[in-house]
């Protein structure tokens, strides 16, 4: 906080912490109203008289010389006015970019834009801070803010996470990009699913377990459209924490349990949506469970083998969940089967 006080030296009006001794005091004495004294005394008089600008200058306040306007860096008590510019100190999300150029964005929006533009390279640069800043570069309103590996640090968070950057490179980085960018891939995979089905008109009340297939058609689809390695990585972030566990660091390479079963409940959530099935009822929270292990087991023998489910066999797998649904009354005990299922397919894979 700055404010200036200016009075005329002859006068204690406006002086605060007038004493005999202190600036103010001593420019009222060298007024010229009082010339008594040596010669000595009142040519220092004289040259306090000309102190007109008492200028107060909190400890908490450090402008930068870079902001202020033409002239001394700094406020002192016998220099002329400068007029000081401050600016509101930027967050940690905008360190090392371009100051100017953040100050018109707006942050809440800018991880988003970040993540749609950096989608179309996750094919060739995997999931990492190199996919968002390629992403970066390809849209001139994104370009102009000069983000760098700092700035995503910022915007995407975390501790002591590490992560594999790509597999053609052995170093690491922090995890809150790619995480970020992992679960934002899959997130893009599951709308497009539920559009396609929607624009298609399949009901789930009309099209029943047809129309499931279609839609895991399209989400398997999807994640053919990136290599399996890159697949696999995505599926680890998404379930990985940004931060360690009571400050453990975790290693590099993360663990290959998966924890799968959010992700698979995810994408026959948003199946059943895009089918117009929004029951909510016990019924509908069974379904949603045993489309989920059906999806977990297609799309975990797709990537553990070169072979593509074909839609007779898709068929197949959400027939015999349906019928084993019949013989299984305890919610509980389909949960159990599922989920060991879903373990055994792992395993088998080599994973676990």
């Amino acid at each position: 906080m700055i404010f200036v006080q200016e009075k005329d030296p002859t006068t204690d009006v406006g002086y605060p912490n007038h004493r005999p001794g202190s600036l103010s005091h001593q420019c009222k004495r060298g007024s010229g109203a009082h010339t008594t004294g040596n010669p000595t005394q009142i040519q220092q008089r004289r040259m306090l008289s000309s102190c007109r600008t008492i200028r107060i200058v909190s400890r908490k306040a450090r402008p930068s010389p870079a902001l202020l306007s033409p002239g001394p860096p700094f406020a002192s008590a016998c220099s002329q006015d400068v007029p000081v510019v401050f600016r509101r100190s930027l967050s940690k999300a905008s360190t090392r970019a371009n100051p100017s150029r953040l100050e018109d964005t707006d942050e809440g929006l800018l991880p988003d834009q970040l993540l749609t533009a950096a989608i179309p390279f996750v094919p060739t640069h995997g999931f990492s801070s190199a996919a968002i800043l390629a992403g970066v570069d390809s849209q001139p309103e994104l370009q102009r803010l000069a983000i760098s590996h700092w700035t995503l640090s910022g915007l995407f968070p975390s501790t002591t996470t590490s992560t594999v950057i790509d597999r053609t490179s052995h170093g690491s980085e922090p995890i809150g990009p790619s995480k970020a960018l992992a679960e934002r891939w899959i997130e893009e995979g599951n709308s497009q699913m539920k559009a396609t089905v929607t624009s298609e008109n399949l009901v789930f009340k009309r099209d029943r377990l047809g129309g499931v297939r279609r839609a895991f058609e399209v989400r398997l689809a999807y994640n053919r459209t990136i290599p399996k390695e890159y697949l696999l990585k995505a599926l680890v972030l998404a379930v990985t924490p940004k931060d360690p566990f009571f400050g453990v660091r975790l290693p590099v390479e993360l663990p290959h349990i998966l924890p799968y079963g959010s992700h698979a409940l995810n994408v026959a959530t948003d199946a059943l949506a895009g089918l117009q099935d929004y029951s909510k009822s016990r019924e509908w929270m069974l379904r949603r469970i045993r489309l989920a292990g059906v999806y977990s087991a297609i799309e975990l023998m797709s990537i553990g083998t070169n072979l593509q489910p074909s839609s007779g066999e898709i068929d197949k797998l959400l027939d015999a969940s349906e019928a084993l649904a019949t013989h299984t009354g305890n919610t509980f005990e389909f949960i159990n089967y599922v989920n060991s299922s879903q373990r055994s397919i792992i395993r088998s894979f080599g994973l676990i």
